[in-house]
Protein backbone atom coordinates (compact mmCIF):
# COMPACT_ATOMS: atom_id res chain seq x y z
CA UNK A 1 0.00 0.00 0.00
CA UNK A 2 1.38 3.40 -0.91
CA UNK A 3 2.38 5.98 1.67
CA UNK A 4 -0.25 8.43 0.41
CA UNK A 5 -2.99 5.82 0.80
CA UNK A 6 -1.79 4.95 4.31
CA UNK A 7 -1.84 8.63 5.25
CA UNK A 8 -5.35 8.97 3.85
CA UNK A 9 -6.65 6.00 5.88
CA UNK A 10 -4.80 7.15 9.00
CA UNK A 11 -6.28 10.65 8.81
CA UNK A 12 -9.74 9.24 8.02
CA UNK A 13 -9.66 7.02 11.10
CA UNK A 14 -8.38 9.89 13.29
CA UNK A 15 -11.14 12.22 12.04
CA UNK A 16 -13.79 9.51 12.46
CA UNK A 17 -12.62 8.81 16.01
CA UNK A 18 -12.61 12.51 16.90
CA UNK A 19 -16.07 13.07 15.43
CA UNK A 20 -17.48 10.03 17.28
CA UNK A 21 -15.98 11.33 20.52
CA UNK A 22 -17.54 14.74 19.99
CA UNK A 23 -20.88 13.17 19.07
CA UNK A 24 -20.92 11.08 22.23
CA UNK A 25 -19.86 14.05 24.40
CA UNK A 26 -22.59 16.28 23.00
CA UNK A 27 -25.29 13.70 23.79
CA UNK A 28 -27.02 14.82 20.60
CA UNK A 29 -29.27 11.97 19.45
CA UNK A 30 -27.64 9.68 22.00
CA UNK A 31 -29.92 6.74 21.18
CA UNK A 32 -28.67 6.71 17.61
CA UNK A 33 -25.06 6.83 18.79
CA UNK A 34 -25.66 3.91 21.14
CA UNK A 35 -27.25 1.96 18.29
CA UNK A 36 -24.13 2.70 16.23
CA UNK A 37 -21.91 1.39 19.05
CA UNK A 38 -24.11 -1.68 19.40
CA UNK A 39 -23.79 -2.37 15.66
CA UNK A 40 -20.01 -2.73 16.11
CA UNK A 41 -20.35 -4.87 19.24
CA UNK A 42 -20.46 -2.21 21.93
CA UNK A 43 -18.27 0.52 23.28
CA UNK A 44 -15.34 -1.73 24.16
CA UNK A 45 -15.17 -3.36 20.75
CA UNK A 46 -15.39 0.03 19.06
CA UNK A 47 -12.57 1.40 21.25
CA UNK A 48 -10.35 -1.55 20.42
CA UNK A 49 -11.19 -1.54 16.70
CA UNK A 50 -10.53 2.16 16.18
CA UNK A 51 -7.31 2.02 18.22
CA UNK A 52 -6.16 -1.03 16.26
CA UNK A 53 -6.76 0.78 12.96
CA UNK A 54 -4.92 3.88 14.16
CA UNK A 55 -1.93 1.77 15.21
CA UNK A 56 -2.04 -0.29 12.02
CA UNK A 57 -1.89 2.67 9.65
CA UNK A 58 0.44 4.68 11.88
CA UNK A 59 3.07 1.92 11.76
CA UNK A 60 3.65 2.22 8.04
CA UNK A 61 3.62 6.03 8.12
CA UNK A 62 5.93 6.45 11.10
CA UNK A 63 8.46 3.84 10.01
CA UNK A 64 9.16 5.73 6.82
CA UNK A 65 9.51 8.91 8.88
CA UNK A 66 11.84 7.26 11.40
CA UNK A 67 15.00 6.08 9.67
CA UNK A 68 17.19 6.54 12.73
CA UNK A 69 19.34 3.53 13.62
CA UNK A 70 18.50 4.04 17.32
CA UNK A 71 14.76 3.71 16.68
CA UNK A 72 14.23 1.35 13.72
CA UNK A 73 10.68 0.41 14.76
CA UNK A 74 9.48 3.95 15.31
CA UNK A 75 8.74 3.19 18.97
CA UNK A 76 8.92 6.88 19.87
CA UNK A 77 5.94 7.48 17.59
CA UNK A 78 4.07 4.64 19.24
CA UNK A 79 4.70 6.20 22.66
CA UNK A 80 3.49 9.53 21.30
CA UNK A 81 0.25 7.90 20.12
CA UNK A 82 -0.20 6.16 23.47
CA UNK A 83 0.26 9.50 25.20
CA UNK A 84 -2.33 11.11 22.93
CA UNK A 85 -4.85 8.31 23.54
CA UNK A 86 -4.24 8.54 27.29
CA UNK A 87 -4.71 12.30 27.23
CA UNK A 88 -8.01 11.92 25.40
CA UNK A 89 -9.25 9.41 27.94
CA UNK A 90 -8.09 11.46 30.93
CA UNK A 91 -9.74 14.57 29.46
CA UNK A 92 -13.07 12.85 30.08
CA UNK A 93 -12.58 13.57 33.77
CA UNK A 94 -13.29 17.22 32.97
CA UNK A 95 -16.18 16.80 30.51
CA UNK A 96 -19.60 16.94 32.15
CA UNK A 97 -21.28 14.18 30.13
CA UNK A 98 -18.34 11.77 30.07
CA UNK A 99 -16.50 9.62 32.59
CA UNK A 100 -12.98 8.22 32.72
CA UNK A 101 -12.75 4.47 32.35
CA UNK A 102 -9.62 2.45 33.01
CA UNK A 103 -11.01 -0.37 30.85
CA UNK A 104 -11.39 2.02 27.89
CA UNK A 105 -7.83 3.23 28.39
CA UNK A 106 -6.53 -0.34 28.56
CA UNK A 107 -8.44 -1.37 25.43
CA UNK A 108 -7.13 1.69 23.59
CA UNK A 109 -3.57 0.76 24.53
CA UNK A 110 -4.05 -2.89 23.57
CA UNK A 111 -5.66 -2.00 20.25
CA UNK A 112 -3.07 0.63 19.37
CA UNK A 113 -0.08 -1.52 20.29
CA UNK A 114 -1.39 -4.68 18.62
CA UNK A 115 -2.34 -2.82 15.44
CA UNK A 116 1.09 -1.20 15.35
CA UNK A 117 2.99 -4.47 15.71
CA UNK A 118 0.70 -6.47 13.40
CA UNK A 119 1.47 -3.94 10.67
CA UNK A 120 5.19 -4.09 11.52
CA UNK A 121 5.13 -7.89 11.12
CA UNK A 122 3.35 -7.57 7.78
CA UNK A 123 5.96 -5.05 6.61
CA UNK A 124 8.82 -7.32 7.70
CA UNK A 125 7.42 -10.38 5.91
CA UNK A 126 6.50 -8.54 2.71
CA UNK A 127 9.94 -6.95 2.39
CA UNK A 128 11.66 -10.37 2.29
Amino acid sequence: MSLALNRFFFLSIILSTASLTLWKSSEYNLEQYQAFEWYFGGSMVLHTLLSFLIGFFAASIFVTQSDEPRDPLGIRWLFFLLLLVSGEEFSQLFIANRSFSLSDLTLNWVGLTSGYFVRKLILVFTQR
